[in-house]
């Protein structure tokens, strides 16, 4: 399995007063304040595990956790865990995370994951950092079962499988995602837009026809109803050869997709990148390559 360079997974959870911290300010969290060396050698995981604790518990404002820049962070793998007090809750990366270089390194973490965020409602994480899993990766952001209002906004990811929506109604079970609407019969009104891929795997892709075991995939009888998914403004370079690849079912075919000024290259010198689409129907509009949806 490829290792996961970052991972986020949300659920669904219902909502001590803070002292100041070193920053003077009651709602932002430092994690140079909570012990990090900011090194790239010592393992801050602890440190930041105090400064997510101590803004988890904070109920009044927006707590934040404060990653600061021109630092580096190594990290093993850590759950940042919920439900917090907050509203909303920020993590706030402007420095670099770094994971060790091979999972054996990992001091006995899930090899799965890397960082993970579970069971928190109202969480942001944003800023102009650097998240680095130091391998080929999976999928940078994964949303999964019962995740709901989810914004990933000006996201430079790769090499991987890119922002995934993934792993649904498994086994015929009911799901949930919201604004991303999912349920056992439906996906709806997604956005993807302004995004900039560098040499990743599969920049667009709906397969519902996915399984764990590569080239035995066989097609399922039935599978969720994807509608109105938009991509939008994407550009860069895929490292396989179909950059553009909806496999749709054929019992519940996938519709109102919209694609707009996309322009995917290959990361191959000399090399072209193809679409594919099946039972996708929508419409396209300055898309590279293609055309491939039905009217």
């Amino acid at each position: 399995m490829d290792i996961f360079a970052f991972i986020v997974v949300l659920a669904l959870v219902s909502s001590n007063n803070a002292c100041l911290n070193g920053n003077g300010n009651a709602d932002s969290f430092n994690v140079m304040d909570y012990g990090a060396v900011s090194d790239g050698v010592t393992d801050d995981s602890q440190a930041f595990l105090k400064a997510w604790n101590a803004a988890c518990s904070t109920a009044t404002g927006t707590p934040k956790v404060l990653i600061p820049g021109n630092k580096t962070f190594l990290l093993i793998p850590v759950i940042f865990s919920g439900p917090c007090k907050a509203k909303q809750i920020d993590f706030l990366i402007s420095g670099t995370i770094l994971a060790p270089a091979s999972p054996s390194a990992w001091n006995g973490g899930d090899a799965s994951q890397w960082l993970a965020f579970h069971g928190i409602r109202g969480l942001n994480v944003s800023g102009l950092g650097t998240i680095d899993g130091q391998g080929k990766g999976d999928d940078c952001v994964s949303i999964g079962d019962y995740t709901s209002n989810v914004k990933v906004a000006n996201v430079v990811c790769g090499p991987g499988h890119g922002i995934s929506i993934g792993s649904l109604g498994r086994g015929g079970n009911f799901v949930q995602v919201e604004n991303i609407h999912v349920g056992k019969g439906y996906v709806r009104n997604v956005t993807f837009e302004d995004l900039k891929f560098d040499s990743v795997k599969n920049p667009i892709i709906i397969d519902q026809n996915y399984c764990d075991v590569r080239g035995a995939c066989k097609e399922l009888p039935t599978g969720v109803h994807l509608s109105n998914v938009t991509y939008k403004e994407f550009s860069g370079t895929s490292s396989t050869g179909v950059a553009i690849n909806l496999n749709c079912s054929r019992s519940v075919a996938c519709t109102g997709i919209l694609m707009e000024f996309i322009k995917l290259t290959s990361a191959k010198a000399g090399k072209q990148v193809t679409s594919s689409c099946s039972n996708a129907h929508g419409k396209e509009t300055e898309v590279v390559p293609g055309p491939c949806l039905q009217n």
